[in-house]
């Protein structure tokens, strides 16, 4: 803090032009990362997604004049990177704000916008040990020391997350307004920490608070969160969601192929092409939107898949390979209870609630502290609000009967939206519940994976059945007896993650005209034999399929051996689809006679 006051006084107070001085000076230095270890004004790292950016800037003055009230002497502080005055915080600290020598009306003023900022959604275990590069300084969850309780404030920080796990930190971003930060973006901060602090006088319990007073009513939008830790923001840098933890690690791609697809054939019950698509998948990616059509966003169903036992270890085997998973299991409970898309939860009838005294609500019994404290300033986290090139997995197979309620309705309608348009709506405005509200959407790219008893709810070209071996045994990524080395699992880690990054893929003109005439043939092969056309949608499926081989075998050209691989892969597919719906259609009839 000392050395960040110095280079502020040095360049006349520019911070930015201190910002870059201090980026290059810690550049290539070990910085630790932010954990229940770190200490109040230390510099610390924290990597975490941005939750929430509709809080409005802060103004604050940059210097302050002290006077101290026994000895009379003067002192001006820097109010840089900081919500407190060191000074005037000491315990029986005799200095005090120097009324006379401070120009409150026009003094030099400065700007800071607080964002709401989560701990990467969704990282995998062996991600975060990854990228921790060995050191004991995973992040703590700081949700567990602050948000368990009954406070009614708590509610504000559990509806900021969507799981236990994840932790919440203010970020508190210097200067002008960034642009840059925007919703579900993942960045590196460097900053200096400032810890909450807590006494007994915080931990107010409903049954404490006189119902007729207004003194536990939020007065500002960031009250909710003086219990998270704030990151006063040093400087930050953006992380592409393509930046995988191992990507130093080179492979030899046809031999780590190989072993990929053996490692995950135990997973999907012995079955070579069900193993073989969910590896094409894996390193499936959306590469350019036109319109309502999206390249590369692939979604993938395997049905089949008889137990939750089997759908738990097929989502096992994914987390031991991707960095980033999210898995949504379709219970009634879960879809009636969860929020899949994030959206504002402040509304003007909450709100009028919250400041009517709680016996003249509708004539009603007075509500609890907790009841009118439900409004929560800013954006409510959603399961599906993480970065893009998530890997999603929608478990159908643990879905249980009962009512779907309009929640459940609405989460449904959203998980349709990010499969069919890749895009996840959310609200703005004066709340979800207003009238005043409207709705956004962002933008994704999310590999979605289905996993169902039979064909799932949704509208999913890409359907595989899954054929299960005779000799199958449920397995465990523990106990999986294909390739679980350590050095196989990293090998298999990084080969996903540098065929996922690759752009560096090309058609020769002699292949080109060579699939321009496979579309053509096909169309007309359909149309002489009284079927449904060959349709676009089927050949860039194929496509697709041809060129993530292409790029798993190590290769950049599209070969004809890598489309013809397609075409055996999809003709068994469809071999096998025709073959239960025909089955299906002699069960019908002989029910029907």
């Amino acid at each position: 803090m000392q050395r960040l006051n110095e280079l502020i006084a040095d360049n006349a107070g520019s911070l930015e032009q201190v910002q870059e001085l201090l980026r290059d000076e810690l550049r290539g230095q070990a910085i630790q990362r932010l954990s229940s270890a770190s200490k109040s004004g230390s510099l610390v790292r924290f990597r975490g997604m941005v939750q929430d950016n509709g809080f409005s800037p802060q103004i604050y003055m940059t210097e302050l004049n002290l006077i101290h009230s026994e000895t009379g002497e003067k002192k001006s502080v820097s109010c840089h990177y900081s919500d407190k005055v060191a000074l005037l915080n000491e315990p029986n600290s005799k200095w005090t704000v120097d009324e006379a020598a401070n120009d409150f009306m026009f003094g030099k003023y400065g700007q800071k916008t607080p964002f709401c900022c989560v701990s990467v959604p969704g990282e995998t275990s062996w991600a975060i040990t990854a990228q921790s590069q060995g050191e004991d300084a995973l992040i703590e969850r700081f949700a567990a020391m602050h948000v368990q309780g009954s406070n009614a404030k708590d509610i504000h920080i559990q509806r900021k997350t969507v799981r236990p796990e994840e932790t919440l930190v203010i970020i508190k971003v210097y200067g002008s307004e960034p642009r840059d930060l925007q919703l579900c973006s993942i960045n590196d901060f460097v900053g200096i920490l400032e810890l909450p602090e807590t006494s007994e006088e915080d931990a107010i319990e409903d049954s404490e608070i006189d119902p007729m007073s207004t003194a536990h009513m939020i007065q500002d939008e960031m009250e909710p969160f003086n219990s998270l830790p704030i990151l006063h923001v040093v400087y930050y840098d953006s992380v592409s969601p393509l930046l995988h933890p191992l990507q130093h690690l080179e492979v030899d791609a046809k031999l780590v192929r190989g072993i990929t697809i053996d490692y995950l054939f135990p997973f999907v019950m012995g079955d070579v092409l069900a193993a073989e698509y969910l590896l094409v998948h894996m390193v499936s990616k959306i590469r350019s939107r036109h319109d309502v059509v999206h390249t590369g966003n692939v979604p993938l169903n395997l049905h089949n898949i008889p137990t939750s036992v089997v759908s738990k270890a097929i989502i096992n085997a994914i987390e031991s390979l991707l960095p980033r998973v999210r898995s949504i299991p379709m219970t009634i409970e879960y879809l009636n209870k969860k929020r899949i898309a994030p959206g504002v939860f402040v509304s003007r009838e909450a709100w009028k609630e919250i400041h009517t005294p709680p016996a003249s609500v509708g004539g009603g019994p007075a509500n609890s502290a907790t009841e009118r404290e439900l409004a929560v300033h800013g954006l409510l986290s959603g399961e599906l609000q993480v970065p893009d090139r998530t890997y999603v997995v929608i478990d159908e197979v643990g879905m249980d009967s009962g009512i779907l309620k309009e929640q459940g309705v609405m989460n449904v309608r959203h998980l349709n939206d990010v499969i069919t348009f890749a895009e996840l709506p959310f609200a703005v405005g004066s709340g979800c519940d207003s009238p005043d509200h409207s709705s956004g959407k962002l933008v994704v790219d999310l590999s979605v994976l289905v996993l169902s008893q039979a064909k799932c709810m949704f509208d999913i070209q890409c359907v595989v059945p899954v054929q299960q071996a005779a000799d199958y045994v449920v397995a465990s990524v523990e106990e999986s007896p294909h390739n679980t080395t350590v050095d196989n699992l990293n090998a298999m880690r990084a080969y996903l993650g540098a065929i996922s990054r690759n752009e560096d893929y090309n058609i020769s003109e002699e292949m080109n005209e060579a699939l321009t005439s496979f579309f053509l043939t096909e169309r007309k092969k359909t149309s002489q034999n009284g079927q449904p056309l060959y349709t676009q949608e089927a050949f860039m499926l194929r496509m697709e399929i041809a060129r993530a081989w292409t790029l798993l075998s190590g290769e950049k050209t599209l070969s004809m051996e890598a489309w013809n691989k397609s075409g055996e892969m999809e003709a068994e597919r469809l071999r096998r689809r025709e073959s239960i719906t025909a089955a299906k259609q002699s069960a019908d009839g002989v029910v029907g006679r």
